[in-house]
C-alpha cells in the first residue's frame, strides 16, 4: 500500500502575467492544506450561527417566531384551553336546565340546599331553627312550582306601572301612583275592555300567547279596543284617582301569583 505523504512540501506561486516577476510565494504541505480547510469552514459556519441567533435575518427564516409572537402564541394557547373548559361546564348546565324545563315533574322531586350553618356546628340546632330550615326549603319547592309552567314556556312579564306593589285587600290588587299609566304586561290581543257597574272603573282583558290572559281592572281611562293588537309596555289605561288597581293573570285555567311573575315587592 502506498503511504499517503502528507508531510511533502509543496510551493504555491503567484507571478504577474505583464512583468513574468513573482508576486507572492506559499510554501505549503497537504496537512496545511486540511487544517487551512477546516478552519475556513469552522469559521464560516461560527459566522453563520452568530448571524442566525444575534441579527433579525433569522426572523425571515421559516418556523422561526419572533419572542413577542411566542408569548402571544402561549398566551392565546392557555386562554383558548380556559374557554373551552367554561364552554364544557356552561354547556352542562344548560343541559341541565333544559332536562328541567323539558319534565317539569323533576321539579317537584327538587330539594334545594338548607342555608349554610353559622356558629358552633357542636350545638344542635333549635326547633325555631329546624322550622326556619324547613319553611324556608317548603318556600323554595313552591316557587319552584309555580313558576315551571311559565319558564317553560318562555314567558317574560313586565310590571303593569313603574313602582307597583302589592298591598291591597286581595291578592290581585296593586298600589299605584294616582292616575298613573297602566301598561300591558306582554304582548298579546285585547279580547274585551267592559266598565264595571257598580264602581265606573274599565277592565281590560287580553289575550298573550302561550295560553296566558291578563286581566287589568281598576282603570278610568282606557286607551284600547277590542280586537287590537298591543305590544308589552303599550298603555291600556290611567289608573283611577285612588292609586289601586287590579290585575289576574291566568294560565290554562290556573291563576298565576303576581308577587313572583312579575317580581313585585310588598
Amino acid at each position: 500500500m502506498k503511504k499517503l505523504k502528507t508531510r511533502k512540501r509543496y510551493r504555491l506561486v503567484f507571478v504577474n502575467d505583464n512583468t513574468l516577476n513573482t508576486v507572492w510565494t506559499m510554501h505549503l504541505t497537504r496537512a496545511r492544506v486540511w487544517g487551512l480547510t477546516a478552519l475556513c469552514v469552522a469559521a464560516i459556519a461560527a459566522l453563520v450561527v452568530c448571524v442566525v441567533v444575534w441579527s433579525p435575518v433569522s426572523y425571515l427564516l421559516p418556523g422561526y417566531m419572533r419572542p413577542e409572537q411566542r408569548r402571544t402564541t402561549v398566551d392565546n394557547t392557555l386562554r383558548i384551553d380556559s374557554m373551552l373548559l367554561a364552554a364544557e361546564e356552561q354547556n352542562a348546565y344548560l343541559a341541565n336546565i333544559v332536562g328541567l324545563l323539558c319534565n317539569p315533574d323533576s321539579l317537584e322531586s327538587f330539594t334545594p340546599e338548607p342555608p349554610a350553618e353559622t356558629g358552633d356546628t357542636l350545638m344542635t340546632a333549635t326547633p325555631n331553627e329546624r322550622a326556619f330550615v324547613e319553611s324556608w326549603m317548603e318556600r323554595e319547592r313552591g316557587t319552584l312550582s309555580v313558576l315551571s309552567p311559565i319558564v317553560a314556556e318562555g314567558m317574560m312579564f313586565r310590571s303593569p306601572t313603574v313602582g307597583a306593589t302589592l298591598g291591597g285587600d286581595s291578592e290581585s290588587e296593586l298600589r299605584v301612583g294616582r292616575a298613573a299609566p297602566v301598561v300591558a304586561i306582554q304582548d298579546g290581543i285585547v279580547i274585551d275592555v267592559r266598565t264595571e257597574a257598580a264602581t265606573g272603573l274599565s277592565v281590560v282583558t287580553v289575550q298573550h300567547s302561550n295560553d296566558f290572559i291578563s286581566i287589568t281592572g281598576g282603570l278610568a281611562q282606557p286607551a284600547v279596543t277590542p280586537g287590537r293588537r298591543i305590544l308589552a309596555g303599550q298603555t291600556l289605561g290611567r289608573a283611577a284617582d285612588n292609586g289601586l288597581i287590579t290585575l289576574a293573570v291566568w294560565h290554562q285555567g290556573r291563576l298565576q301569583p303576581l308577587a313572583p311573575l312579575l317580581k313585585l315587592g310588598q
